[in-house]
C-alpha cells in the first residue's frame, strides 16, 4: 500500500487533498488525481529515455571487443522492441478510450 511519505508515487496534490479532507480517504484522493500520477510516470520515463539518447550520441565504440559490441547491439534491439511494445500498449489504450 502506498503511504503519504512515498513522494515518488504519491503526488503532492494528493497529499494536500487528503490532509484537507482525510474522511475522503487516500485511495479516493489518488483516484481523483490519477492523471497527475500518470503524468509523473511519463515524465520519469521521458527523462530516462532522453538521458539514454544522450549517452548513445556520445558513445564511442572504438577499442571495444566484438563480444561487447554484440552485447550492446542485442541490448539496443531489446530496447527497440520494448519501445514498440509500449507504442502498441499506448495505441490500444487510446483506442479503448475512444469507445
Amino acid at each position: 500500500m502506498r503511504t503519504l511519505g512515498d513522494t515518488k508515487r504519491v503526488p503532492d496534490e494528493v497529499v494536500d487533498e487528503y490532509l484537507l479532507a482525510p474522511e475522503v480517504g487516500l485511495r479516493e484522493s489518488q483516484y481523483r488525481h490519477k492523471d497527475v500520477e500518470e503524468a509523473h510516470k511519463v515524465g520519469e520515463l521521458s527523462t530516462k529515455v532522453n538521458a539514454l539518447a544522450r549517452e548513445f550520441r556520445t558513445f564511442n565504440p572504438r577499442g571495444m571487443s566484438m563480444d561487447n559490441l554484440s552485447k550492446l547491439r542485442h541490448g539496443i534491439d531489446d530496447l527497440l522492441q520494448a519501445g514498440q511494445d509500449l507504442e502498441v500498449k499506448i495505441s490500444d489504450a487510446l483506442r479503448k478510450g475512444d469507445r
